[in-house]
């Protein structure tokens, strides 16, 4: 390039104007002109180049270049990749908090569908109480801990009395009420460790655990007294009673459905009573159901003679 016109090394006159007033200044004051430019070589071709340039004595400038422009070019291309990474990395990581988030959310839902399913088939979805087969799993464990410690257990029996005039009377959405009225006044006579439960209509289980004779007369007092206040359902000021049977574990039974039974029994004895009242059971109240399940079997049958003779 000696002897050549700085001019020349530029693309366009706007390109040269803006280095002149650039460089012409810093070689005026003897300065060494530093800078990155755009040039052109002899065929037109575009370069980039590292430039150095200072004012001679004589009027003359010396100019280095040095031709950077597949550094640069590597550079760029360096930059794009990486960009272009930074993109895909952004991308890829937004997919997987979207994906992370959706699986935590169906993670989230199945745990709510088991637990949802769960409670379905343990609780009792009118009361919110225990329902017949979660009550007999806490049974098994009761019974399986009184054994070992050799400690008593105590099961109640409750059904309400003249339950089925409210129904008729005020309709199933009153009766509905009122049994879950009911079930939280219950839920109030117990310890912390005992179980209400609801089998189903107007039948009510408590499982007293650790609770002898005593204890348990003295919670079915609590439930008696829980019962002397009358329920406000609606505009309904609603009085009634419930007839109690008590079952105590090993004597009157060593299985769940030996002692619910025998309970039951218990709380017919009551009802036969007068009702309102709680009964234990009696190895008489057994003979006693025995010799009515005989006398019902024998009229079924001279029914069925008679039947056939017609």
């Amino acid at each position: 390039m000696c002897g050549q016109a700085a001019r020349d090394w530029f693309a366009s006159d706007s390109d040269w104007a803006v280095q002149l007033a650039d460089y012409a200044p810093t070689l005026a004051t003897g300065k060494v002109f530093a800078a990155e430019l755009n040039l052109r070589r002899q065929d037109g071709a575009e370069l980039i180049c590292e430039t150095r340039s200072k004012a001679l004595d004589d009027g003359s400038t010396v100019w280095i270049f040095m031709d950077i422009t597949e550094r640069r070019q590597t550079q760029e291309a360096l930059r794009q990749a990486h960009a272009e990474l930074k993109r895909v990395v952004s991308e890829r990581t937004h997919a997987l908090v979207n994906t992370t988030k959706n699986l935590d959310k169906e993670i989230q839902e199945r745990k709510y569908d088991r637990e949802h399913i769960y409670w379905l088939a343990h609780y009792d979805p009118l009361t919110g109480l225990p329902n017949r087969s979660l009550l007999a799993e806490r049974s098994q464990q009761a019974i399986a801990q009184a054994q070992c410690s050799n400690t008593p257990l105590a099961v109640l029996f409750l059904d309400l009395d003249h339950f089925k005039h409210i129904n008729d009377s005020l309709g199933h959405k009153v009766g509905d009420s009122l049994l879950t009225h009911i079930a939280k006044r219950l839920s109030q006579t117990v310890r912390e460790y005992d179980t209400v439960a609801r089998l189903g209509g107007d039948e009510f289980v408590l499982l007293l655990p650790r609770a002898n004779a005593a204890g348990a007369q003295r919670v079915a007092g609590k439930v008696a007294q829980a019962f002397n206040a009358p329920f406000q359902v609606g505009p309904h000021e609603l009085t009634l009673g419930c007839s109690v049977g008590v079952a105590l574990y090993p004597q009157d039974g060593r299985d769940f459905d030996a002692l619910v039974q025998s309970a039951d029994m218990a709380m017919y004895g009551a009802k036969r009573q007068g009702r309102n009242t709680y009964r234990f059971f009696t190895s008489q109240m057994q003979a006693q159901s025995m010799r009515a399940l005989e006398l019902e079997n024998a009229l079924r049958r001279a029914l069925e003679r008679v039947h056939d003779l017609e």
